[in-house]
């Protein structure tokens, strides 16, 4: 069993449940105790896990692949975090410049802000995943499980995600507030 490399994984030095203290497999290797003759005085009936006394494996000069110590790494995706944060806050940007230009032009606030919604719903589209996966990765790449390369894009897309994502959310509050202003006490 291989045993992980993780700088910080609780699981880094935990002792392998298939060896005793000499290294054998209790279930596989005839643990039984040896008489004077050399021989081992536990059955095959005795020991169920035990393995065969010559499989065509151990026979043939061919051995079966068994992997040793190894680290895993997921590649980082900090540059889509990155990309993903910054096109759904410049979208929410966008979506206000043209919500504040449609209200001057047309002159009536609701229809204004009709021009600015899809352009809000599309950003939060966007800046969710960049603030889940941002939170996500930064998480993996504390605990040691991603490259380190991708940290800073990783996290200024979280916190570019966190900011479209509340921008949007706060917009479509307020078009609900005003929305029910109107229509009931104006």
């Amino acid at each position: 069993m291989a045993k992980f490399k993780f700088p910080r994984n609780p699981n880094a030095d935990r002792e392998n449940p298939f060896e005793n203290g000499e290294g054998a497999n209790p279930f596989g290797d005839d643990s039984g105790a040896v008489d004077s003759d050399g021989e081992s005085e536990s059955s095959p009936e005795q020991n169920f896990y035990a393995t065969a006394e010559k499989s065509a494996i151990e026979s043939s000069s061919v051995q079966p692949y068994r992997p040793d110590d190894y680290e895993t790494f997921l590649p980082s995706r900090g540059s889509l975090v990155w990309w993903l944060g910054m096109v759904g806050c410049c979208v929410q940007l966008l979506a206000i410049a043209v919500a504040v230009i449609a209200i001057v032009a047309i002159g009536d606030f609701l229809e204004g802000l009709a021009y600015g919604l899809p352009g809000q719903l599309i950003g939060i589209a966007i800046s969710v995943p960049a603030w889940v996966m941002g939170q996500s990765d930064s998480r993996a790449i504390a605990a040691g499980a991603m490259e380190e390369g991708g940290r800073r894009a990783t996290k200024w897309g979280h916190w570019l995600g966190a900011l479209g994502t509340l921008l949007g959310a706060s917009q479509l509050l307020l078009y609900a507030s005003l929305f029910i202003f109107e229509e009931f006490f104006a």
